[in-house]
């Protein structure tokens, strides 16, 4: 079995120096819109990082202005700094770096609150409703993402995961809830028991489904799988193996399409070995996936199997699977062996693009790319000219 160790460094380790943190990609286009562009305000950086000024060629600093520069957007304070952290700018607040200044656009992180903003195209807090990679999120009126728990949005009572991810085609306990987010008893968990679930086991089950993929929950039920929940069970089988006796508490019937569990916490993995019987894998991705299943367990927060299992694709996929949906173990993998989690994103049909990342992605030094924001520099009325001399404004 390999052993790898996991070279990852942990960036949120830096949250205490600048509390911030914003998450980008640059595509093709935004690094030739950086490699080509040139100055909104035509002058000099003087000075040393946040301690410069922005030098005009009339020779006067830039003062209460936007500045485009090399694909970032800045702000110059009314003393021609650099703006750092959050800044109420006409009317409208923006996020810039705090080592940087470079002004934030899409997901953003405060460390010390733990609280999550998301800041639209042209830099402004986002509010209310949000979509982003398909998936729904809420923000208050000071932009901060909800998440964990109920809240009343336009008349109607929603849950939001603890990603703030609308939960929308998902199970809330033993409670499923259709693509509008709203009550659908149809697809309610089978209880098989006298003892009724009790809160705390309602919100493991929660917590065990909350990060599968929409689209496999949805196939999931179209199929015509169902769940059914062994209250008055401890285990399903308990066979000896190098580890002693090992206690498995799901069984994931191909036969009679049900995941029976006896603990909310093995629910995820039993979707797992329903995905891996559903998935048309040949035998290279099979191998690709196994090598990224040792991988995985090897990480400090990853789990593994007893030999008893070694060549069992569907029961090793399971713990794949599972530990591929904790965003914290996925991010690490995708560290270590992109080439391999392409070959599982694949497989899965799974597109994280403008999900909202976790905390262990976000960058230190809260910077984001600014995209393709077409930037407040480009707005007469949030930059008028600077004593009349702007020039070359940018091209969106």
């Amino acid at each position: 079995m390999r052993k790898i160790a996991a070279a990852a460094g942990m960036a949120c380790l830096m949250a205490a120096a600048f509390p911030y943190c914003a998450l980008g990609a640059q595509t093709g286009e935004q690094a030739k819109q950086q490699e080509n562009s040139e100055y909104s305000i035509p002058g000099t950086w003087t000075g040393d990082s946040m301690d410069s000024r922005y030098l005009l060629e009339d020779g006067t600093f830039l003062e209460k202005s936007w500045l485009f520069q090399n694909g970032r957007w800045y702000y110059l304070d009314e003393d021609g700094y650099p703006a750092a952290g959050w800044n109420k700018i006409k009317g409208k607040w923006y996020y810039f770096s705090e080592d940087t200044g470079r002004m934030a656009v899409g997901w953003a992180y405060n460390h010390e609150e733990d609280e999550w903003y998301y800041l639209n195209e042209d830099g402004t807090r986002k509010t209310g409703w949000l979509q982003s990679g398909g998936i729904w999120y809420w923000l208050n009126s000071d932009g901060v993402l909800y998440d964990d728990g109920w809240r009343m949005v336009d008349g109607h009572k929603y849950y939001f995961h603890s990603n703030g991810q609308l939960a929308a085609g998902q199970y809330i306990g033993t409670a499923y809830y259709g693509a509008d987010g709203l009550r659908n008893p149809a697809f309610d968990m089978n209880i098989q028991g006298k003892r009724k679930p009790s809160d705390e086991e309602k919100e493991a089950i929660t917590r065990a489904l909350e990060n599968i993929p929409r689209q496999w929950m949805d196939r999931f039920l179209a199929d015509g799988w169902e769940f059914m929940y062994y209250t008055d069970r401890k285990y399903m089988e308990a066979p000896m193996t190098d580890r002693g006796v090992y206690y498995v508490h799901h069984k994931t019937d191909q036969k009679y399409k049900k995941i029976k569990f006896t603990e909310p916490e093995s629910l995820t993995r039993a979707f797992g070995e329903y995905v891996a019987a559903a998935l048309e894998a040949d035998p290279e991705q099979k191998k690709k996936a196994e090598e990224l299943y040792f991988i995985s367990e090897e990480l400090s927060s990853g789990s593994g199997l007893p030999d008893l299992y070694a060549d069992d694709y569907e029961v090793w996929f399971g713990v794949l699977f599972e530990n591929y949906c904790d965003s914290d173990i996925r991010s690490e993998m995708q560290m270590l062996v992109p080439e391999l989690c392409s070959v599982l994103n694949e497989m899965l049909g799974a597109d994280f693009e403008g999900l909202r990342p976790s905390a262990w992605e976000m960058t230190a030094d809260g910077e984001i790319d600014a995209g393709k924001a077409f930037g407040p520099a480009l707005d007469p009325e949030l930059n008028p000219p600077v004593r009349g001399t702007v020039q070359g404004a940018v091209s969106s």
